[in-house]
């Protein structure tokens, strides 16, 4: 539609489907960038240089559909430092489904 645009991909069975194009209202002819979901997934924003707006970049945001609204998400931020020096140290994050205490995923973090 515009320069550029918000693609949306659906997790089914273990596989991605393909990414698909949201399409109006939320791409347009202008540049829609950056789209964020909040933590329970009925709330995404994002950001447009689209005509009407305030500045160059303008922060909007849709309510997502009931049946897309489902979305888990979970965001963690922070540093982990050595509690004596106060210098970040390497870490290493699990996620793990509650219900089967499976592994789903491992984060290794650097030092930065």
């Amino acid at each position: 539609m515009g320069g550029r645009d918000i693609f949306q991909s659906k997790l089914i069975n273990t596989k991605w489907t393909k990414p698909e194009n949201m399409g109006y209202p939320i791409n347009t002819t202008a540049n829609d960038n950056y789209f964020t979901l909040i933590a329970d997934g009925t709330r995404g924003y994002f950001s447009s240089d689209r005509k009407g707006g305030r500045g160059a970049q303008d922060i909007y945001f849709l309510d997502m559909p009931a049946d897309a609204a489902n979305i888990p998400l979970t965001m963690i931020k922070g540093k982990i430092v050595n509690g004596e020096t106060g210098k970040p140290m390497p870490t290493k994050m699990y996620v793990v489904d509650k219900d089967t205490r499976r592994t789903l995923s491992l984060f290794t973090i650097p030092i930065q």
